[in-house]
């Protein structure tokens, strides 16, 4: 209940700051204030989401790093449960901006896929009590939504030109392959044995097994998906510099 609770908290934060906050707060800066209507409105909701990504892959970067867990299956330290409570708050809350805003915030279906899913594997692993150290092994992939973020805001303000849109997009896709890509062989490691055991077998059902590693695949099918579009991307980018290179000769 405690987390329940604190999710709804985390929601109708995420909720308030995105109408009440962030329009105030980021109408200091001119170039905002130039910006459409509809392009402010996700550049809020890109406001709220660096803020909750910044947060949860701190919590889950010191739970897969620091800690080191006798039992994968029933590791759930309050700290570790309440990083699922708040990211469960934040994309339920996202999903509803998206869903309200559906052609101002840049949602796709692809997102609304990613959010609903995840949302369900976090609600097994907090109603159950377990697999919490996997659930946040999920979370680091939050660690390139900030530099997500910041190209999109650099590029609703006409910045793609400069150091700072290219150094970004190297950072993004970096941590993107890092967080999402380059962890998959590990995580499926961990899982298979995790799988084998005793522990596993008589602590969690057939069901929730395979809900939960449905669910691990698809984010990451999607995340496979995403990043060969950002390589495809870097690739036309790279091309085209090279057009005008050769044409400057």
């Amino acid at each position: 209940m405690d987390h329940l609770l604190l999710s709804i908290a985390v929601f109708l934060s995420v909720i308030g700051t995105f109408w009440f906050v962030c329009t105030p707060l980021l109408s200091a800066f001119s170039k905002y204030r130039k910006l459409s209507e509809s392009v402010r409105l996700e550049c809020n909701a890109r406001f709220v989401s660096t803020i909750h990504a910044a947060w949860v892959t701190y919590i889950a970067l010191y739970v897969v790093i620091m800690e080191d867990p006798d039992d994968l299956v029933w590791f759930a330290p309050t700290y570790a449960k309440r990083n699922i409570a708040v990211c469960m708050g934040f994309l339920t809350a996202d999903t509803f901006l998206m869903l309200l805003y559906w052609k101002d915030i840049g949602g796709t279906k692809g997102h609304v896929v990613h959010h609903s899913v995840a949302v369900t594997a976090y609600v097994l692993c907090l109603s159950n009590g377990y697999l919490t150290y996997f659930a946040n092994f999920r979370l680091i992939a939050e660690l390139s939504t900030s530099f997500l973020n910041i190209r999109w805001v650099l590029s609703a303000m006409d910045e793609k030109g400069g150091k700072v849109y290219y150094y970004n997009g190297l950072v993004l896709t970096a941590t993107f392959f890092i967080s999402r890509v380059a962890v998959i062989p590990y995580f499926y490691y961990l899982v298979y044995n995790l799988v084998q055991t005793d522990v596993y077998k008589s602590g969690v059902g057939q069901t929730v097994h395979i809900v939960w590693i449905s669910v691990c695949l698809i984010l990451d099918y999607l995340n496979i998906i995403w990043f060969h579009k950002m390589v495809r991307g870097i690739r036309q980018y790279l091309h085209s510099d090279t057009k005008k290179d050769n044409k400057s000769l």
